[in-house]
């Protein structure tokens, strides 16, 4: 899978939402969320990592999972952050975040 480029100039807070609903969590006992971008080429998750920066200016980091894999995490000092911005996308269950 590819990130393409021109996401820079289209990924907001509902793109964030519909990706972390669709492959994201959050480790409440850690305070973390993750991304998991394993079938993505490292550049790709470094690319996406840093238009999620840019655009949101949500601090995360890309980090080694297993093999040649890679997620996306943000950490406790931004968990408050991101929740702020993609909760009024999310589909409303008894799971949020």
């Amino acid at each position: 899978m590819e990130v393409p480029e021109k996401l820079r100039f289209n990924l907001n807070g509902i793109s964030l939402a519909h990706l972390l609903m669709g492959d994201g969590n959050y480790l409440k006992g850690r305070n973390m969320i993750r991304i998991f971008t394993n079938n993505f080429e490292k550049q790709d998750v470094i690319l996406l990592s840093n238009i999620i920066s840019e655009n949101l200016n949500i601090e995360n980091r890309v980090i080694h999972d297993r093999n040649d894999q890679y997620i996306i995490l943000m950490q406790k000092e931004n968990v408050l952050l991101t929740r702020k911005i993609i909760l009024p996308a999310l589909y409303t269950s008894k799971y949020v975040l």
